[in-house]
């Protein structure tokens, strides 16, 4: 393992095990989990054991496998295709991870820089939406239309989700003031991760006529997995869609060259899972990030006239 990961492996063993204190000790514990996996693919685990151990995996009680482990540390991997309980279990004890899909009713909170659910680590599960479908039998109709009317949707009223990472200097409570008349917002409080925020969020973002997710590059910044963290905003617009939110936008962060250069295979992979997602996303053209949100607020509104008409 590199630094990093080591250093995670070992506060996860410690999360573990405090979250099971109260069980019998298992003879195992787990060394890594996917924070996020889209359904129906293949999770990696990663168990260590002090001697020889056998070690069942079960979904909802559905039996997944099972693995003997020696002494040291092993690698298991086997799909994982609905949400639930996960349990691995030895004859001395056991470990848990919520497994929570976009239309799960399980509130999802963060704690120690990690999510939970039901008092246990959480694994978000979103859909795979790669490539987006694209129906060209509407295309004809929208050019034809565009001539007479004016297309876009008419939006009297935007909530905007941000964390206070991307923006220290925003009112902390949407109370405060809306800034251009129609817009709101909620500040997330960051723990340790951004996308981790905007999950434990979700839930409990008031629904508008749209809805605007604002990404920074903090994540990004302090070494997040790009894949995972897709997965994880994948999963968040996915829950804002089954709590209500139709019309989705997303704000890419305002990058540098430099961050333009290093987050390349990011910034795509983004454009794929916000179309696959039906979501709007909006990248403002500058160079650095803004002075201040009330100037990032008038341009992202700026970019979202490009797309709905405000009254």
């Amino acid at each position: 393992m590199t630094g990093r990961a080591t250093v995670a492996a070992i506060a996860l063993c410690v999360l573990l095990r405090g979250a099971a204190a109260s069980d019998p000790a298992p003879l195992f514990e787990i060394g890594y989990f996917p924070p996020a996996i889209y359904r129906g693919d293949t999770a990696v685990f990663v168990l260590e054991a002090q001697k020889e151990t056998e070690v069942h995996a079960l979904l909802n009680g559905t039996a997944l496998g099972r693995i003997v482990l020696g002494p040291g540390e092993e690698p298991w991997t086997f799909p994982i295709a609905e949400p639930g309980r996960l349990v691995f279990r030895s004859e001395h004890g056991e470990r848990a991870f919520a497994v929570v899909a976009p239309e799960s009713d399980t509130a999802v909170t963060e704690q120690d820089g990690y999510l939970h659910a039901d008092g246990v680590p959480a694994i978000l599960l979103p859909c795979q939406r790669h490539p987006p479908r694209h129906d060209r039998r509407w295309e004809t109709w929208r050019l034809l239309t565009r001539r007479f009317r004016d297309p876009r949707p008419v939006v009297g009223h935007v909530r905007v989700a941000l964390s206070d990472l991307a923006f220290p200097d925003a009112p902390a409570s949407d109370e405060s003031g809306t800034g251009s008349a129609g817009w709101v917002w909620t500040v997330a409080k960051t723990d340790a991760s951004e996308m981790n925020a905007f999950a434990a969020q979700a839930d409990r973002v008031p629904k508008s006529d749209a809805t605007l997710l604002a990404l920074s590059a903090a994540d990004l910044d302090r070494g997040a997995e790009w894949e995972r963290h897709r997965m994880k905003l994948e999963w968040c617009v996915q829950r804002l869609r089954f709590r209500g939110h139709h019309r989705l936008f997303v704000a890419a962060p305002v990058l540098t060259p430099e961050q333009r250069r290093r987050y390349a295979d990011w910034s795509s992979g983004l454009r794929t899972a916000a179309a696959g997602n039906q979501v709007v996303l909006l990248v403002l053209p500058f160079d650095k990030p803004f002075d201040s949100f009330e100037g990032w607020l008038a341009a992202a509104r700026k970019a979202m006239a490009r797309h709905v008409r405000f009254p």
